[in-house]
């Protein structure tokens, strides 16, 4: 049952009014009863909640959670678990996101934009050094409080980044359903290619999040599926931004194609944070346009060591098709199928000494079938031929014996078989030979 105003949540709580909603359930202020203030929870969705497993999970995930604490991440004070339902209880925090603050501005000031990444990434650090990952990093999950600017007006003091571990428990469910859980526009490039993600992914999306603050668009969205969007992360580079070339430097190293081309969260907070002097001044960019084309990235080839590589030949290809216009990907999270990549498990071996010639051998065995087969039809095809029609005498003097053969190449091991077939049509009898 969905739940209403007025309801109960566990006996601590009240639902107050329902305040947002994403792939994973509703969000609800609710307030405690016990002191009297307010929360927010966000209620699952009944689909998870009716999943034991993943239950289970969000159990043992509860000690990591609630121990994660840090000035830029919305602290998780409770677990509820009733019924069908599932919630978690986390601090309130008004002020909106910063989907929010881009849909208001269009884009932020460099300067801001810089600051506010850098508190991202503290919070990633944080989490990342207890083991969490976020797998979800995008502006909809970047809360901003409400006059928590610093003594130096620092804007990144009010960031709070929200939803913790929650992505992670809920792909866990990938190693039974094949399914990943991402936004495609925010998606690092093995998170798409492998469906696997850790902190260099999150590092990847805050990335996302800085090229966004800065221009107002991510760098890959454009026209197609949301399929299209994602492999652009692996196969495209982010287009140039009209921004210093030290600025550049550092976005374009948390955007690196491989997890180990990418910094630290520690480490990226710092960089951006080296750059307070170079965007000090400068003005807010105007939104960018969404580019005609993208440079496909270098990606490493297949080499050969000690053998020089020869000029291709030019080979005329066809011109390449457009994709087709489905709509703009949303940035909403999303669920999406994944190809198992588990290796089945290997059969057990027979003793040696119950496993014969043929069974070691899956070529022979095919080889010799096939073999059979051939000369059994060109049995049963001469014995058409040759045997008279129906309603007439057969011939005073039988014709000759008929014969055919085949002999099979020798396998790797000197072995081979040979086939022969005979026919008598004397004694209307046909002799197959296999050795």
């Amino acid at each position: 049952m969905e739940p209403e105003i007025g309801d109960a949540l566990g006996a601590s709580y009240r639902f107050v009014d329902r305040i947002g909603s994403g792939a994973a359930g509703e969000v609800w202020r609710v307030r405690d009863v016990r002191d009297e203030s307010m929360r927010a929870a966000k209620v699952l969705r009944r689909e998870h909640a009716q999943d034991a497993e993943l239950v289970e999970r969000f159990i043992r995930e509860r000690t990591v959670l609630t121990r994660l604490r840090h000035p830029h991440v919305v602290a998780v004070r409770d677990l509820v678990v009733e019924g069908e339902r599932l919630a978690i209880v986390m601090d309130l925090v008004e002020g909106g996101s910063l989907r929010d603050a881009l849909d208001e501005r269009g884009t932020l000031p460099p300067a801001e934009a810089v600051a506010l990444t850098a508190a991202v990434l503290d919070a990633l650090a944080a989490a990342h050094a207890v083991g969490t990952v976020h797998r979800d990093i995008k502006p909809d999950n970047v809360l901003l409080a409400r006059d928590a600017e610093g003594d130096q007006g620092d804007p990144g003091a009010a960031v709070r980044v929200v939803d913790f571990g929650i992505a992670r428990v809920l792909d866990e469910r990938r190693r039974s359903t094949t399914a990943i859980i991402g936004t495609p526009e925010y998606m690092s490039p093995e998170l798409v290619t492998l469906g696997e993600a850790g902190p260099p992914s999150d590092v990847y999306a805050a990335g996302i999040l800085l090229y966004e603050l800065l221009s107002g668009r991510t760098p890959f969205a454009g026209p197609g599926t949301d399929f299209t969007v994602a492999y652009r992360h692996v196969s495209a580079e982010a287009p140039r931004l009209d921004v210093p070339d030290d600025v550049w430097r550092v976005l374009h190293r948390l955007l690196g194609k491989a997890p180990g081309e990418r910094p630290s969260a520690a480490e990226a907070a710092e960089s951006l944070r080296g750059l307070k002097a170079s965007v000090a001044t400068l003005p807010a960019l105007a939104p960018a346009a969404a580019p005609e084309g993208f440079a496909e990235a270098e990606r490493p080839a297949t080499v050969l060591r000690g053998v020089t590589p020869s000029a291709p030949e030019p080979v005329d290809l066809p011109a390449d098709e457009p994709a087709p216009d489905l709509g703009a990907a949303g940035p909403a999270t999303v669920l999406r199928p994944m190809p198992r990549r588990e290796a089945p498990a290997p059969l057990p071996e027979e003793p040696a000494a119950k496993t014969s010639f043929w069974a070691r051998m899956p070529r022979a065995r095919a080889l010799w079938i096939g073999g059979a087969a051939v000369v059994v039809v060109a049995a049963v095809a001469a014995f058409m031929l040759l045997r008279p029609p129906a309603g007439e005498a057969a011939p005073a003097a039988a014709g000759p014996v008929v014969t055919a053969s085949q002999q099979d190449r020798a396998l790797p091991t000197g072995l081979s078989v040979s086939r022969s077939v005979s026919y008598d049509p004397e004694k209307k009898l046909a002799t197959v030979t296999i050795e």
